[in-house]
């Protein structure tokens, strides 16, 4: 069980700190390795809205392209990630938080850690 959770820690992980990079930024280069997200449905922060059916490519840890699945042209080289059915949105960002103080070896804040990321707290 913690080892699932550990995975669904690390995709959190992954989106939530990709995202929060700047959105629609140059076209993906040919010979650069790519991420691509399609079919999710995109938070937007800015003004609350969702926007659904939508292909997000991240190249070299940056979001360079962000668009509807059908004007989109995905890299051939990419690892595409069907996303149907789930949600990517910029990961949040804890402004005010107390870790307790916990010796070496205490595992009270890795854990608390894992949750800020499990529940998109980047």
């Amino acid at each position: 069980m913690k080892a699932r959770m550990r995975m669904k820690f690390l995709g959190c992980l992954v989106i939530g700190s990709t995202l929060s990079a700047a959105l629609l930024v140059a076209p993906v280069a040919a010979d650069q390795h790519s991420i691509v997200f399609s079919n999710v449905s995109v938070i937007d922060t800015r003004d609350g809205e969702t926007v659904e059916g939508q292909t997000v490519i991240i190249s070299d840890g940056l979001i360079r392209h962000v668009g509807s699945v059908d004007a989109v042209d995905v890299p051939d080289d990419a690892e595409v990630i069907d996303g149907s059915g789930h949600y990517l949105m910029p990961g949040l960002a804890e402004m005010h938080g107390h870790l307790p103080f916990a010796g070496p070896g205490e595992p009270m804040v890795e854990d608390l850690l894992f949750l800020y990321v499990a529940n998109g707290v980047t």
